[in-house]
């Protein structure tokens, strides 16, 4: 706003923060002093840009300046409208009235900040090991406390993982913001002494895979054929393809390991046999298709799974034909007889591999495919595998490495430190060096000036205690002022003892400063005062 007792009319609106589902432009019907109707007319204009909670204020916005003066007042208005839920409503917004704020750009008296705005602080995972997103960026450098904070998280649903976190200031052992359920990493979060703390957990999805030549051609012959996050679509973490009732904090990097065949390689929609002595080969349970009753026994199949602690765990396999082999995804409709081997699936399970047994080790339970309906199962993996171009099957030996997002859980934490502004003796002597006044030389007028009849000049960088005595160059007294507040300015009326406005020319400055850690300091400056010409108005 240009002044502080100025209307929301004179201002200039510099941002506007809502919702992304908020209308961008109100209508309202308004008087068109050009045509002289009732029109409607835009009186609001949104952005959809979210809710943030801090603006960087770096320029003059009224006057279309890219900088700001040290010591010059500016008013920032904050007001919020409404929108009328029902078409037609009339006015279609409202306003409020404005919250004008009163800022002044300056640097502290004795104070040298060890953070800048926008600096990202350093962050250690003390404990766990998700593929959590810590960002604690620096908005306030004079709120940092030099504490070091750590970042904990509490589940309260029961499934394992962090869906609330606290902020604590360990070296003050104060719990600095609590029950925090923003994992998204937008721009809503609190503020937590001066440093904004965004804190976003990993989908729930595959992150990464690789592979590992083996003793064959060396070169990956499986790709993917289906929509999954890995592998080209192959590969699913279990919550992604048919679901899974594996906690969400159990998920761990799988190594499916490709098994030899007796024949070598083979073709598409070829038969072949299992290379049993290979030490990557194994046995799957197979099912013919969803639904209970559909269990067509334990086969040998060209592969088999570990986890990353080297456990080896229980595969089941779609046999959509019932050929009692595990078919890359794969169809031939002129074959004699014709080939449909499509949609024949790999789940790889969170169980203990058991070669004699049915996928969970248990000849009571409920088979695979049927708990596939209840709650998806135990999966932790799903391969749905073709072949990579005209690549032989089973031409390598290699190992296919499936890695999952880490997501957060109540065992990590992380911890971060915010180093305070430095302050002392040193700094305040530094700080009374830059002491100076403004504008110097004062020519006819001052630009914070908001009146012809009101001219100063502010001195600055001042302690909270001061004396200030100007000098004429004929080394007479002119005036004195005393200071003894927080702020660091102090302005001159450019008026002597008399309130008669000073003569213009050069004056000599004798400041005088209490230092906050004690002691005194003097700094003179000189000042040059041009007056403006008087127009009398009367005469």
């Amino acid at each position: 706003m240009p002044r502080g007792n100025s209307t929301i009319s004179d201002a200039k609106r510099i941002v506007t923060y809502d919702l992304a589902t908020d209308p961008t432009v109100i209508l309202d019907e308004g008087f068109d002093a050009t045509s002289g109707l009732i029109l409607l007319k835009p009186v609001q204009f949104g952005s959809n840009a979210g809710v943030k909670r801090f603006f960087v204020f770096d320029r003059d916005w009224v006057k279309d300046i890219d900088k700001l003066n040290n010591g010059q007042e500016y008013y920032i208005a904050v007001t919020a409208y409404s929108a009328a839920s029902e078409e037609g409503y009339i006015p279609a917004s409202l306003e409020s009235s404005p919250e004008i704020i009163t800022v002044v750009p300056q640097k502290p008296f004795g104070t040298v900040f060890n953070t800048s705005y926008g600096d990202i602080l350093d962050v250690v995972q003390a404990a766990g090991s998700s593929d959590g997103v810590i960002i604690p960026t620096v908005v306030d450098p004079g709120a940092s406390t030099g504490s070091t904070y750590e970042i904990t998280f509490t589940d309260s649903s029961g499934g394992g993982v962090a869906n609330v976190y606290k902020i604590t200031n360990t070296t003050d052992n104060e719990v600095v913001l609590s029950d925090q359920k923003n994992f998204t990493g937008d721009s809503d979060y609190a503020l937590a002494d001066g440093v904004f703390v965004q804190v976003s957990g990993p989908a729930l999805q595959g992150k990464d895979w690789d592979y590992t030549a083996g003793s064959g051609t060396g070169d990956r012959w499986i790709s993917g054929a289906g929509g999954g996050e890995l592998l080209y679509g192959g590969a699913y973490l279990g919550p992604m393809f048919t679901g899974s009732n594996v906690p969400p904090a159990n998920f761990v990097q799988v190594e499916f390991r490709l098994a030899n065949i007796l024949e070598g390689t083979v073709g598409p929609g070829e038969d072949y046999t299992v290379d049993t002595s290979h030490p990557n080969a194994s046995k799957a349970a197979t099912y013919t298709t969803w639904g209970a009753g559909n269990f067509n026994g334990i086969i040998d199949v060209p592969f088999s799974a570990y986890d990353v602690n080297g456990r080896q765990l229980n595969t089941v396999v779609r046999d959509r034909d019932g050929n009692g082999l595990w078919n890359m995804h794969y169809s031939d409709a002129d074959a004699d007889p014709p080939i449909d081997h499509n949609w024949n699936y790999i789940w790889i399970l969170d169980s203990d591999y058991d070669e004699g047994a049915s996928w969970d080790a248990d000849t009571d339970a409920e088979d695979f495919m049927a708990q596939v309906d209840i709650d998806g199962g135990p999966v932790l993996w799903a391969l749905w595998l073709k072949s990579r171009g005209s690549r032989p099957f089973f031409s390598d030996d290699g190992i296919l490495t499936l890695i999952p997002n880490l997501v957060i859980t109540t065992s990590d934490i992380y911890s971060f430190a915010s180093p305070a502004p430095t302050t002392g003796g040193g700094e305040e002597k530094i700080s009374a060096e830059r002491v100076n006044v403004f504008p110097n030389p004062y020519y006819a007028f001052n630009p914070a000036e908001i009146t012809r009849m009101a001219r100063f000049v502010t001195f600055n960088n001042l302690p909270p205690k001061a004396t200030i005595r100007i000098f004429n160059l004929g080394g007479q007294l002119v005036a004195k002022l005393d200071k003894d507040d927080e702020s660091q300015f102090l302005q001159w009326p450019l008026l002597n003892f008399q309130n008669i406005p000073v003569a213009s020319g050069m004056y000599l400055a004798h400041v005088e400063m209490v230092m906050p850690s004690g002691g005194e300091v003097a700094k003179i400056l000189k000042i040059a005062i041009i007056q403006e010409k008087e127009m009398l108005d009367i005469y």
